[in-house]
Order: C-alpha cells, then sequence, then structure tokens
C-alpha cells in the first residue's frame, strides 16, 4: 500500500498567515488525497476547525504535549517517543547513506534509533551509493518507518519513488512544489498514479488552483517548467513533436494535459513546421491555400528570428493576411553573415573509440562524459531563440568550459542553422561536435554537409512511436535505419543512434537494431526517456538487460526529460549502470519540463564520477551559458 504524508502545512510557520489561501488550500489538499496530511500546532490552530479528512499528523516540538491533542491519531516529533504513547513518530536526521542501516542509526542517536514508529528524514546522497540495500534494511528493522528525502541533490522526488517501487512499498512525506527542500507531492502523486499504484482514474484538474495558491500563501511564484504543476508544460513548439501530438498525444506527452488541470498550447517560433501552421489555422478559424502554407512557415520564422522570440497570434494572422497577398518578406537573422566555405577542413574525432573499460584507472572516480544538448534540445523549449552569434558565443563557452560533447543543433532545419552549425566546428577547439538528424535521407544528407565529428540519427522503438507517428512498422522502421547506415557509411563520419522513447519500448525491440548497429559498426547507442515516466530503478533494469543481451559490445548514453522530477536521478542511475554518456542542458531547458541539469547533475553524483569538470566549475559555466537564455 503506498501512502503519502503531505507535510507543507508545517513548513509554513515562519510565513505570514493568510487564514482564507490555508484553509482553501488545506481543503483543496483533502481533494488532492495524499493519505495523510501533516500540520504544524500553529497552523492547527489557525485552521481549526479542521476540514474532514480521516488522517491527519501534527507536528510537536515535545511529545509530552500530545496529550493536549487526543483528537489527532498520530503525531510526528524530534523527541523519543514515550513508550505509552504509540501515537507519536518519531523523527530521525540522516544525510549520509552510510549511516542509514541499523548500527548507523544507533551510532547517530542511540535514545531514538529503536523507537517503535521512525520517520527518516534526510539521505540527500542516497541515489550514489547502494540505496536499495538502505531501504531493504531500514524497512525490515523497524515495524513502522516513513521516509522524508531532502532536496539537496535535486534527487528527492526520486528517492521517494524508489522507497516505493524498489520493493514492498511504504509510506513517503512529500510538500506541495517541494517547499522546504523536500520531494514535491504532486510529483510523487503523478509517478505513483503512471506506475498505476496511486489515484489512477482520479482528475486533478484543481492542481492550478492549489498552484496559484501556494505562490500566494508561499510567497513564492511557480516555475513556468515545474513538473506537474508550471503553467507552460504542455506548450510546444518543435515542429517535429507538433506534428507527433497532433497524430497522438502520447507520442510526446507523459499524460493527457486535462488530468492535471492543463491545456496544450501550440507555440509558434523558429522550431515551428507545416504541421504547427496548419494547427493554428485551425485553433484560429482561419483559411489558408496549402500552397501558402510553406510562405506563412518562412514568416513566422523570419518573425521569430527578429524578436528572438515567440510569435504572437496577432502577429501570426497578420502573417497570414500578408501571404494571401503574396508579398511576405522573409528576413534573415544574422546568420547570414556566416560563410560556409567549400575549403573549410574539419578533423574527425573517433569518438566511438573510448572503451569502457579503459575509462577509468586504479583508485580513480570512474569517468563518464557530458554531452550538451543546450543548442538542440535546450532550444526547443517554447519562446526561446538564439540567434547565430549567441550560439557561437554558447559553444565557445561549453567548449573552454570542458565540455565532451556539444549537440549543436539540426543541420536540416534551415540554411542557417546549417551555417551556424559548420562555424560551430570551424571555431572549437576540443569538444566533440555531433548533430541531431531524423531517420530520413534528407536529414541524413544535410548532417553530412557539415561534416560534424559524428551525426547522431534518431530512431523511434516503442510501437506509439512507430505506429501513430511514423505510420509504419518495426520492419519499415528497420529498412529506414539500414538505408541512413549505408549513406553515413559511405561519408566515413561516426554515427550515433538514439532510441526514441526507450522506455516505453520492447527490450526485444532495442536489442534487435542494437544487434544491428553493432554489425555495422555502430557502437554509441543513446537511450531517450521521451516523455520522462521512467524512474532509477527502470532505468537500472533496462540498462542491464542491454548490457546483458549485446555482451557489453554497446557504448551506452541517456538523455533524460524532467516530466515527473526524476531527470537529474534518471542520469545518475543510469551512469551508476554504466552508461557513459550523460545529455544535460544549461538550467536544464528543454521541451515541456526541461532535460537534465547541467550543474544539478554534476553536484549531485562529482563524488562518485568524473565528469571531466567539478561541480563549482559547472556552475559557473551554466550561469555564464544562462545569460544567454533569460535574454532570449
Amino acid at each position: 500500500m503506498v501512502c503519502i504524508t503531505d507535510r507543507t502545512l508545517s513548513c509554513l510557520d515562519g510565513l505570514p498567515p493568510d487564514r482564507a489561501a490555508l484553509s482553501r488550500f488545506l481543503l483543496l489538499m483533502t481533494e488532492l488525497d495524499p493519505g495523510a496530511i501533516e500540520l504544524s500546532e500553529g497552523m492547527n490552530r489557525l485552521l481549526s476547525p479542521l476540514p474532514e479528512y480521516p488522517a491527519y499528523v501534527l507536528r510537536l516540538s515535545r511529545a509530552a504535549d500530545a496529550v493536549k491533542y487526543p483528537y489527532i491519531s498520530e503525531f510526528v516529533c524530534p523527541e523519543r517517543t514515550p513508550d505509552a504513547d504509540e501515537r507519536i513518530r518519531t523523527e530521525i536526521l540522516l544525510h549520509n547513506i552510510s549511516g542509514a542501516g541499523k548500527a548507523g542509526i544507533v551510532a547517530a542517536d542511540n535514545n531514538r534509533a529503536d523507537c517503535k514508529k521512525l520517520r527518516v528524514v534526510g539521505l540527500d546522497n542516497a541515489l550514489c551509493g547502494d540505496y536499495q540495500q538502505t531501504f531493504t534494511s531500514l524497512k525490515q528493522k523497524h515495524r513502522s518507518v516513513d521516509f522524508c528525502p531532502t532536496n539537496r541533490f535535486h534527487c528527492a522526488t526520486a528517492l521517494a519513488a524508489e522507497w516505493v517501487l524498489s520493493g514492498t512499498g511504504g509510506s513517503v512525506v512529500t510538500t506541495f512544489g517541494g517547499i522546504g527542500g523536500f520531494a514535491a507531492t504532486e510529483e510523487a502523486i503523478m509517478i505513483f498514479r503512471t506506475n498505476n499504484l496511486l489515484g489512477i482514474d482520479k482528475n486533478y484538474g484543481f492542481l492550478p488552483e492549489m498552484a496559484s495558491l501556494f505562490g500566494i500563501i508561499a510567497k513564492k511564484n511557480v516555475a513556468p517548467n515545474k513538473p506537474i504543476i508550471g503553467k507552460r508544460i504542455f506548450h510546444v513548439e518543435s515542429g517535429v513533436h507538433v506534428d507527433g501530438i497532433l497524430k497522438q498525444p502520447m507520442c510526446y506527452e507523459p499524460f493527457p494535459p486535462g488530468v492535471v488541470g492543463q491545456t496544450r498550447k501550440i507555440v509558434l517560433g523558429k522550431q515551428s513546421g507545416i504541421a504547427s501552421i496548419r494547427a493554428k489555422l485551425s485553433e484560429l478559424k482561419s483559411r489558408c491555400d496549402e500552397e501558402n502554407l510553406p510562405l506563412i512557415l518562412a514568416g513566422v520564422k523570419a518573425k521569430a528570428a527578429e524578436k528572438k522570440g515567440a510569435v504572437t497570434d496577432r502577429e501570426f494572422r497578420a502573417i497570414v493576411a500578408s501571404a494571401r497577398r503574396g508579398n511576405t518578406t522573409v528576413s534573415v537573422n544574422d546568420a547570414a553573415s556566416i560563410h560556409c566555405g567549400n575549403n573549410t577542413t574539419v578533423s574527425v574525432n573517433n569518438v566511438t573509440s573510448i572503451d569502457i573499460s579503459k575509462a577509468t584507472t586504479a583508485g580513480a572516480k570512474p569517468r563518464r562524459y557530458i554531452v550538451d544538448t543546450t543548442l538542440r534540445d535546450g532550444e526547443q523549449t517554447p519562446g526561446i531563440f538564439f540567434s547565430a552569434r549567441q550560439k557561437l558565443e554558447i559553444a565557445a563557452l561549453l567548449d573552454s568550459g570542458g565540455v565532451h560533447q556539444i549537440e549543436a543543433g539540426v543541420p536540416a532545419a534551415s540554411k542557417e542553422d546549417k551555417e551556424t552549425i559548420v562555424k560551430i566546428i570551424e571555431n572549437r577547439r576540443k569538444t566533440v561536435i555531433s548533430v541531431w538528424a531524423r531517420l530520413a535521407p534528407s536529414d541524413i544528407e544535410h548532417a553530412i554537409d557539415v561534416r560534424p565529428d559524428l551525426i547522431h540519427v534518431c530512431v523511434p522503438v516503442s510501437q506509439t512511436q512507430i505506429r501513430e507517428k511514423l505510420r509504419a512498422d518495426k520492419e519499415s522502421v528497420i529498412n529506414r535505419l539500414r538505408d541512413c547506415l549505408h549513406a553515413v557509411e559511405k561519408s566515413g563520419i561516426p554515427l550515433s543512434v538514439g532510441f526514441e522513447d526507450a522506455f516505453r519500448a520492447d527490450t526485444d525491440v532495442m536489442i534487435l537494431i542494437s544487434q544491428i548497429l553493432l554489425d555495422s559498426g555502430v557502437t554509441r547507442i543513446r537511450l531517450s526517456d521521451t516523455v520522462g515516466v521512467a524512474s532509477p530503478s527502470q532505468c537500472r533494469t533496462l540498462l542491464k538487460n542491454i548490457f546483458v543481451e549485446l555482451n557489453d559490445k554497446a557504448k551506452l548514453g541517456i538523455h533524460a526529460h524532467n516530466d515527473l522530477g526524476m531527470a537529474v536521478a534518471n542520469t545518475i542511475e543510469a551512469a551508476k549502470s554504466g552508461c557513459l554518456y550523460a545529455d544535460v542542458t544549461a538550467g536544464g531547458i528543454g521541451e515541456r519540463t526541461g532535460n537534465c541539469d547541467l550543474a544539478q547533475l554534476i553536484r549531485a553524483s562529482s563524488s562518485i564520477f568524473d565528469w571531466g569538470m567539478t561541480a563549482t566549475e559547472a556552475q559557473k559555466l551554466q550561469k555564464a551559458v544562462n545569460r544567454f537564455v533569460s535574454h532570449s
């Protein structure tokens, strides 16, 4: 059985009380129905009489004060529990995974370790060790224990999920929005819902109201890309993703927007495609001849370049009207000034030659490699626009900052993008430059033209992606892949292949395609959690199966999305399971809730991996790159 204790209302005592907002928030919390609701003594006094709910928990400073509240069924307190009162759960703080076993708890606090009911708070760094063994030990040696992971390393939600998913179930403690530095209640609920453990048929359409009230109460705005409750998590600009969503929303959405009270919005900008234009015309109930669509798209891209941001509906109507008159003028941004000479010489690094067995020396931390996709996946964030000059500056920062590989963009996207990528390749000093391509001959041709160090081809592997987005079958995908392999082989450029939607795919399909790749000399394979629904234990299981089936011949990478708040944790677990390469973006930008955050990843795991840069260096680098994000 899964039980969540939400402790939001025991974390707010230091803030000015707004009784009306707090009362409404509490009422909605009972509708959210986490399992138990925890209040401080002050909040209990302020909000009494409390709305009807089967399980309230009261936080006490002194265990002896429990006698004042005969109507409360459970308390939590940092003091030792009196043996006579089994309503009290004793709280103990552990920050080091090495102290999480029975002996460690006793050493940490001999007076509280053997209490009958225990709450363990902390274990920030658990994902860097054998957290499964830790969890098993805690559950076996204590009759009743709940777990309140702290979020110092941005892994609290994943730890809460793993406490439940990786063993015998259990109770976790969270807060709305992660306030107080804990796991986020709404993320935990949606993780358990995704795994058919909680609220399977429930609609959480009131979450936007809770988020609004939370902002009023906590004096803190919810980030627009915050998992589950951010206002823009279902905004989409990328033409590829719009096309997939219109065919089948499950292609690029972890769950229907309406389940969490959100609506899908197609944003027009540099990343848009013809499908976006058709969809926006339909949304605005506007008609236009099919032959005018490319002209409208060109106008949208030109306007986005001019604004360095998204195109509004009003601006779109003006572009459509101009296209109907046949006089849309397409302005070209500063990328036009970049000359792509025919005599460009590009050194090709054999980046596929890294041997995982030789990646570390005795006693050293295992080497792992950062693949920064800020310029590709990061720019797919709706409304973000990088000019050609900005891209060159970002690439230079990443190069000098120690990033192993930069995914510089999509050559097939436009002439300007293609020229910018060539210039990035010309200017780089030591980093590996890769480009991204769809499973299409035209994309491959454009990718070969820029002569990168590595071409990354995206291959849909889940039935949802193959059937709904490609309108194809497995055999057709394999045939397309063979054609692409042949084209890239003739170019002499190393190839990497990404398995799109890998964590909702049949493992046997991925093994089959992997064998084809290995037979063709391709060893770089990237597993993409395209809609962000994986958990650390699922990452570990899938990777173990693939490594075993392929006899450790493949060099794997991970591309994690943050839809359920677990991108950093999933990336760490993948690296622990043998993945050499980790995809990141500066500040975690990207479509929907974003990608794995560069600085967060290195800060969380630099104790166990050598990423080629320290946590301090990663933070400085990210801060420098984020200047361009905030001004785009």
